[in-house]
């Protein structure tokens, strides 16, 4: 059902307060900012000072309700604070003030005179909690495990999280250990987690890296016919085939997380990968500032417990804004590149250069990025004898153009040759026709 809140936003500078409802209608609690027209206001919270905290909330049927609340929070902070507030008059609209309890009223003043107003419900705290019992019963053996033939449970269906479905590195490490341990590698193996879906289908939610080892070893005839498997059912991961699906990745990044000698966990583009496609099933559109803060707390509240560090959540969630922003930034270029070839190269650089004496390279603009390029004209310049070089840059792709509009490595490498008075020539070719 739809929910109605009244939020408030506090300056966290100079303490000033704007209050207000949001409705049943329109965009997301969290996402809303405000109706308010003031122009303090909105240039205050451009430059991200100021802090929103809810008031506040119920389903569509309390919103008389909460234009009360909204109402007497302008009421009373206005008649005891009136240099603390962005509006000036109350124009919010008392509907029953009989509706007020003596409990709302005094979250409502206790937040004008800097209280932090009430706790948001974290949207994911069901999905944590079933995650978290169903981990916990694993590691408590509370799961019957079953020893099943290989070659089936390797048949299964598999849900990845990873962004590969198995590393055949990771495979090979864990073989040696089931040929030079066999009996260690017994014990450290662990079960094969399975979802037995709806349908009758089993989905294999964590050991893909594990049995792929396992059948290598059975197809070299070198034991492992059997494997521990546990099996789950699918109501238990929640009630809709949204959740389910979504619970199955987190519950794969948690088994993940921990440390075992026959597992690998999770890297960063494995993380990435699951962050990009929660991102795409909540619809969030990262081109929109409101929706980056609903994307970041969300993730925060969801990721964190498949995580070490809260820092390392964080760097997972700045590289995805930025491959976003190389992307959109990439859809201004509409036209096609020029592409360059051996023989336009061999042809330019000798005309223009190499038959009058000057060494010169071709290469793309990523390799200007800390002038790495100057180590290969130093070496053409050796190579002919010449006395001065010529550096030919290109675009290879849109993304080189995005990179340089940001990084400016160009600019830089011309920078680094003028401040060390090289006889080097940079030249820059142009991307588009």
């Amino acid at each position: 059902m739809s929910t109605v809140s009244v939020y408030g936003f506090r300056n966290r500078i100079n303490g000033k307060m704007n209050i207000g409802v949001k409705s049943a209608d329109g965009e997301d609690m969290l996402t809303y900012i405000t109706s308010l027209n003031d122009e303090e206001f909105w240039e205050d919270y451009s430059k991200g000072l100021m802090e929103k905290s809810i008031l506040f909330i119920g389903n569509a049927i309390e919103e008389d309700l909460a234009r009360t609340i909204e109402w007497f929070a302008l009421k009373y902070g206005i008649s005891t604070k009136p240099e603390k507030f962005y509006l000036k008059k109350n124009n919010a609209h008392c509907v029953d003030e009989k509706l007020l309890t003596k409990k709302i009223k005094q979250t409502v003043i206790d937040y004008i005179n800097g209280g932090p107003g009430i706790k948001i419900p974290d949207k994911f705290s069901q999905d944590k909690s079933l995650i978290e019992a169903i981990d916990q019963n694993i590691k408590d053996k509370k799961y019957q495990v079953f020893e099943m033939d290989t070659r089936s449970v390797h048949k299964f269906f598999r849900n990845q999280v990873r962004t590969d479905q198995y590393d055949p590195a990771h495979v090979s490490k864990i073989m040696i250990g089931m040929r030079e341990q066999p009996d260690e590698a017994r014990k450290v193996f662990g079960p094969i987690i399975i979802v037995i879906e709806q349908d009758g289908s089993h989905w294999i939610l964590d050991g893909n890296n594990r049995i792929e080892a396992a059948m290598k070893m059975v197809k070299n005839k070198e034991g492992w016919a059997t494997v521990p498997v546990i099996f789950l059912n699918y109501t238990e991961f929640g009630a809709s085939e949204k959740q389910r699906q979504n619970n199955y990745d987190l519950f794969g990044l948690l088994q993940n997380k921990r440390k075992f000698e026959v597992k690998k966990e999770n890297s960063k583009e494995d993380l990435k990968r699951n962050i990009n496609n929660f991102i795409v099933s909540e619809g969030l559109d990262l081109s929109k500032p409101t929706h980056v803060d609903r994307a970041r707390t969300l993730i925060y509240d969801r990721f964190l417990m498949v995580c070490e560090s809260k820092s390392q959540l964080n760097g997972v969630l700045v590289s995805i804004l930025n491959d976003f922003e190389k992307e959109r930034l990439e859809m201004r270029y509409q036209k096609n590149l020029i592409t360059y070839d051996d023989g336009f190269f061999s042809d330019y650089l000798w005309n223009k250069y190499e038959k009058h004496d000057i060494a010169a390279v071709s290469t793309t603009q990523s390799k200007a990025k800390y002038a790495e390029v100057l180590g290969w004209i130093f070496r053409r310049m050796q190579t002919v004898d010449a006395k001065k070089g010529a550096i030919v840059l290109y675009y290879s792709s849109k993304a080189e153009l995005v990179n340089d509009e940001q990084e400016k490595w160009i600019d830089k490498l011309k920078e680094t040759i003028k401040f060390n008075n090289l006889p080097i020539t940079v030249e820059v070719l142009p991307a588009f026709e």
